[in-house]
């Protein structure tokens, strides 16, 4: 089944990574991309003086231009893919934040102060995919990191259908927060880990699932579990306090990273409501963050 993918780009070569991934993405199983670049126009919108008309349209233009940019460096990398592109007027956050509701995928590039993707991983509907400036091989394996004990399923089916998709390994990286463990411990998170994995992966019979546990903090676990992974998957309970994988000293990572929100997306408006029509529209038309 094919899925509506969403870019979110500053410009076509700063986010080169984001829409050469995305666009790979897309071609594997037919999706369909669509890039978004927000653009502002000058606080005298509205004004009638010449000077003001033309400085406005001049920046939508250039927001058209990367856009039409952006969209050829996708092509050029998944020449099959359906593609289509918006320049928005607003803030990116906001129009990413709704684009959420009606896409299953929204992918941004990454940096090493990247506010963005900490707004987004705690309002996005969607997974969120960050993608550094880095390669990665395809035989690495998925991996998936999870803390307390607790393997979220939104964020192991992604990791699982993700991995059957891309012919993958995946592998669950566990932290058990604890300094030292002893080995009936140890045993006994195995025992549970291995208890809800096998609620799940019996729907994905053709994936190798390999479990690690860790006797380190969660941070370290997503640190480590980045370097030598072709995607880390990462669970975020919005609305929680305490994201610990968002601290910035664990950013930028060695792989790209897929930020899966814990809890079900209501899907109700993307069958009513067309997910791609907000060419020109103005971000404040649409409903702003919920």
């Amino acid at each position: 089944m094919s899925r509506l993918i969403a870019v979110g780009v500053r410009d076509a070569e700063a986010s080169r990574a984001a829409l050469v991934w995305a666009a790979t993405e897309a071609a594997g199983d037919g999706s369909e991309l669509h890039v978004l670049h927000c653009y502002e126009l000058l606080a005298l919108d509205g004004s009638s003086w010449a000077p003001v008309v033309q400085a406005n349209d001049a920046l939508r233009a250039g927001a058209r231009h990367i856009v039409n940019e952006s969209e050829h460096v996708a092509r050029s990398s998944a020449p099959g893919v359906e593609i289509s592109g918006s320049a928005v007027r607003g803030a990116v956050g906001a129009a990413l934040t709704d684009l959420s509701r009606l896409v299953d995928l929204v992918v941004v590039g990454e940096s090493a102060r990247n506010p963005l993707r900490d707004q987004l991983a705690a309002t996005v509907r969607c997974p969120l995919v960050v993608v550094p400036d880095t390669d990665v091989s395809a035989d690495d394996p998925i991996v998936v990191a999870v803390d307390r004990h607790d393997l979220p399923l939104d964020a192991l089916h992604f990791a699982l259908r993700t991995a059957r998709r891309w012919g993958a390994q995946l592998v669950v990286a566990a932290s058990d927060g604890l300094p030292t463990s002893g080995a009936e411990a140890v045993a006994d998170v195995h025992a549970r880990l291995d208890m809800q994995l096998e609620s799940v992966t019996c729907e994905y019979p053709d994936v190798p699932v390999e479990v690690t546990l860790h006797s380190t903090d969660f941070a370290t676990v997503v640190r480590t579990a980045a370097i030598g992974a072709r995607l880390l998957v990462l669970p975020c309970r919005q609305g929680a306090p305490d994201r610990p994988f968002l601290c910035g000293s664990a950013w930028p990572l060695a792989a790209p990273v897929a930020i899966v929100p814990v809890r079900r997306r209501a899907t109700s408006t993307a069958a009513t409501i067309g997910p791609f029509n907000l060419e020109e529209a103005a971000v404040s038309s649409i409903s702003g963050p919920r």
